[in-house]
């Protein structure tokens, strides 16, 4: 009998331990990253994140880890299918998700400093670029004839925001150029440019950057639109007590950006140009 108590007692022990461990383990979150910058490692990408993740870990008392994807579409899915349950995410594959799956919400809009570094903005600048050697392109009417590229369908800089622009002055990207690519990252459609395997590509301001220290002062821009900034959006998985510690500890970070610059990673909750833009996407879901 004492020995059958005694085995009671392991046991009782045993499963005392096991759930003290479970309550005390840290609750961990996916945090995902879309392709936003192609050609860049998953190291490098962590080394960008990690001190914002570390500091919303510190605000949530939680572990966070990075999810990449290899397509903005595959991050759509993600997010709409609760593989992440917060993350990065620019405008157009927030709109997809959300279509998707009504319960991913926008939380936060990055806000970056503007090129005089002066003030704090909640958008960037997507354009259309050429190299500066092509004097038969100066205008985007001059772009009738040539060969296009863009990212690819689900970049909002990359294609949905000048493909809208040259809609609405009256190109049809599919009938009015020579021919049109999508390249897969931004870093390949100006690779390209530079190859001359299309005559202009739309792009954003960080990849021009980055292409002038790799190419040198060689492009030239046609057109340019300024896009709501990169969002933090949540997947209904996250609990609500969650949401608001990563929002307020957000509002009050700085740190070093995920694009690769010195830059205030401080958020804003400001939705207006975003929604806006929501209600102009054409109706119709990714696949």
């Amino acid at each position: 009998m004492r020995a059958i108590r005694r085995r009671i007692a392991v046991v009782l022990i045993c499963v005392s331990v096991f759930t003290c461990e479970i309550v005390l383990a840290e609750p961990l979150y996916r945090f995902g990253v879309p392709p936003w910058q192609r050609g860049q490692s998953v190291d490098d990408i962590r080394r960008l994140y990690e001190p914002l993740l570390n500091y919303l870990g510190r605000a949530t008392d939680a572990k966070i880890t990075i999810v990449t994807a290899r397509s903005y579409e595959d991050m759509v899915h993600y997010f709409a299918d609760g593989r992440v349950d917060f993350g990065t995410i620019s405008p157009v594959p927030y709109v997809s998700a959300q279509r998707l799956n009504p319960g991913v919400k926008l939380l936060l809009t990055e806000l970056s400093w503007d090129p005089t570094r002066t003030k704090r903005v909640d958008s960037y600048q997507g354009m259309i670029v050429t190299l500066r050697a092509r004097d038969d392109i100066n205008t985007v009417d001059d772009l009738r004839g040539k060969r296009m590229g863009f990212v690819s369908e689900e970049s909002t800089s990359g294609f949905v925001f000048p493909s809208a622009y040259l809609q609405s002055i009256g190109i049809d990207y599919k009938n009015d150029f020579l021919r049109y690519a999508f390249l897969g990252s931004h870093p390949r459609a100006t690779d390209a440019l530079v190859a001359g395997s299309v005559d202009a590509t739309a792009t954003w301001d960080f990849n021009l950057s980055q292409a002038v220290l790799k190419h040198g002062d060689v492009f030239k821009v046609v057109f340019q639109i300024a896009i709501p900034n990169l969002l933090i959006a949540t997947h209904p998985s996250l609990p609500g007590t969650v949401r608001e510690a990563i929002k307020a500890a957000s509002s009050m970070s700085t740190t070093k950006s995920s694009r690769g610059c010195r830059r205030p990673v401080t958020l804003s909750d400001r939705r207006a140009s975003t929604m806006w833009y929501a209600r102009s996407l054409p109706k119709h879901p990714i696949e």
